[in-house]
């Protein structure tokens, strides 16, 4: 993973930067880049591969395609996002106001049989 990092990392280094970029294993078995070669070890040469010529505002060409197919996902997300935050007010206030109804049912004093299934109602849903 951390090969792979550093790997991507010296391959978008722009060519003019680092003419020639090392590899090297310590004594430990980790691996390490430079831009020069250390003195005590043995190192090869990585080769870069050309970096593509880059546009004023700082992208590769693709580049700008795939931020703004992120930016429509992101989008997407924030408007679903947002969807199910409504709905879920809506459900809220929809309870909210069956409470309040049976509530004041409750209080009206209604016939017997619909206390009880009004009190049944508020103890199970309207804490």
């Amino acid at each position: 993973m951390i090969f792979a990092a550093c790997l991507f990392h010296c391959a978008s280094v722009p060519v003019g930067q680092a003419d020639t970029v090392y590899r090297w294993t310590d004594t430990l078995g980790r691996t390490h880049f430079g831009d020069s070669p250390p003195d005590s070890q043995a190192s090869t040469d990585i080769e870069l591969p050309s970096a593509e010529p880059i546009s004023p505002a700082g992208l590769r060409p693709g580049e700008r395609a795939t931020l703004k197919a992120i930016e429509q996902r992101r989008q997407a997300r924030h408007r679903s996002a947002e969807a199910g935050r409504r709905e879920q007010r809506r459900i809220r206030d929809r309870h909210e106001r069956t409470c309040r109804e049976h509530r004041e049912q409750l209080r009206r004093g209604r016939r017997h049989g619909d206390g009880k299934t009004l009190s049944k109602f508020l103890r199970t849903h309207c804490w």
